[in-house]
């Protein structure tokens, strides 16, 4: 966990030596809470665990101590059973600055699994899709005059090619580029 607290620290909240870093956690949750606790204390000027009980809902407001100190960090990570991210003392510590990262229900297996990311990577991978996206169009995979509809089963990505041959020709009678075909199922390499 220690690796993926690191990246989770450094890379998505971008913890500098300046910076003071609150963690909210709570008992269920603690075992993660300490794996940033540990690896925030040389990143950082200075770090707090608190510990508060269970939240009943998500959403419940922390106690108002709690809130209190999450005003005056400029970091907060929330590692609870129950969320924490639209509660009145996370927006204001968000309007004052704060940069949170809140992951309610996180398990350990999530932290190992999910966090320790080659962001760079990802970012160009994005990049990558963002580019070919630009050159697709949404379209009625049974067009509307036909009997189709406007709901997300019903519009695919086409590219602009297929989306003008197909114009409403009912799909069985349309024949879609192979580029198209292996968008619309997933295949397409990036």
């Amino acid at each position: 966990m220690k690796k993926a607290a690191s990246i989770a620290l450094t890379q998505c909240l971008g913890v500098r030596k300046k910076d003071s870093v609150l963690i909210v956690t709570d008992k269920k949750k603690k075992k993660i809470a300490e794996a940033f606790f540990y690896e925030a204390i040389p990143l950082a000027k200075h770090v707090l665990l608190i510990t508060i009980p269970i939240g009943k809902i998500h959403g419940e407001e922390p106690p108002k101590l709690v809130a209190d100190v999450m005003k005056k960090y400029d970091v907060g990570i929330f590692v609870t059973t129950m969320s924490l991210s639209h509660t009145n003392a996370r927006k204001i510590a968000c309007k004052k600055g704060a940069r949170i990262a809140s992951m309610p229900g996180i398990t350990v297996d999530m932290m190992k699994r999910c966090l320790p990311v080659d962001y760079a990577k990802m970012t160009e991978l994005n990049k990558k899709i963002l580019k070919k996206t630009k050159k697709l169009t949404a379209d009625h995979y049974i067009p509307l005059i036909k009997g189709g509809n406007n709901s997300i089963d019903n519009i695919i990505p086409a590219c602009i090619k297929c989306n003008k041959e197909k114009f409403i020709k009912d799909p069985s009678h349309f024949k879609f580029t192979a580029k198209t075909q292996m968008i619309m199922s997933g295949l397409d390499s990036i």
